[in-house]
């Protein structure tokens, strides 16, 4: 299990960490994410979503960054220019769910990906 932390709350679920935030994406791709702070356990990672259309499909390409964890989330969303989590969007649940179990991961490495079809 992995939380979102920012722009808005919510649990996702999947086998791995990179699957897990691709499938969040393509399901929640009408609100044309950008930026995500996600949570496995007490580790942090942000995650840049950046758009593109080629041969009329939307793509999508996803860059992820561990945050630290000498530093607290109040630090990463200070520089972010957000006071506190209490301003942000109320939980949500996501659209569509995955049935795997609950596995404790290690923090996945920085991460690069090709660009995803939505």
């Amino acid at each position: 299990m992995y939380k979102i932390v920012y722009p808005y709350q919510t649990s996702i679920y999947g086998p791995n960490f990179l699957d897990t935030i691709k499938h969040h994406v393509k399901t929640q791709n009408d609100i044309n994410l950008t930026n995500l702070i996600i949570q496995n356990e007490n580790l942090y990672q942000q995650i840049y979503i950046n758009y593109i259309k080629q041969n009329g499909k939307k793509l999508a390409k996803i860059n992820s960054i561990p945050l630290n964890p000498q530093y607290p989330l109040s630090y990463y969303l200070e520089k972010m220019g957000i006071n506190s989590l209490e301003n942000l969007a109320p939980p949500v649940r996501p659209r569509v769910g995955l049935a795997y179990p609950l596995l404790a991961l290690p923090p996945p490495p920085p991460y690069i990906s090709p660009y995803i079809a939505l």
